[in-house]
C-alpha cells in the first residue's frame, strides 16, 4: 500500500521518532491506527448508549412521565446562575 503524506504529517511522524518514544515510522503509524480504532469503538459505544437513553426517554414520555418544558428551562437557568455565581470574578466576564 502506498501512502502519500503532506509535509505536516511527515514532520509529526518524524518528530515522534526523534523523541525516542518510537523507534520506527511503522511504530508511530501502528500506534496512531490503534488509537483511531479505540476512538471509533468509544464513539460507537456512545452512539449505542445514547440510542438506548433516547428509547428509555421516549417510553417515559409515552407513559406521561415527562417534565414540562418551562420546568426544564427554569432548572437550567437556576443551575447556570448558581454556576456563574461560583466562578471567580475574573472568569465571569469570559463566560457571558
Amino acid at each position: 500500500m502506498d501512502i502519500i503524506l503532506n509535509p505536516e504529517q511527515e514532520q509529526l511522524i518524524q518528530a515522534k521518532v526523534n523523541s525516542g518514544k518510537y523507534i520506527t515510522v511503522d511504530e508511530v503509524i501502528a500506534e496512531a491506527l490503534k488509537l483511531l480504532d479505540e476512538r471509533d469503538k468509544h464513539y460507537q459505544k456512545w452512539v449505542e448508549d445514547t440510542r438506548q437513553k433516547v428509547a428509555v426517554g421516549l417510553e417515559q414520555l409515552n407513559r406521561g412521565e415527562g417534565i414540562e418544558v418551562q420546568t426544564v428551562i427554569n432548572k437550567l437557568l437556576a443551575w447556570g446562575h448558581e454556576t456563574l455565581k461560583a466562578l471567580p470574578d475574573d472568569e465571569k466576564s469570559k463566560t457571558w
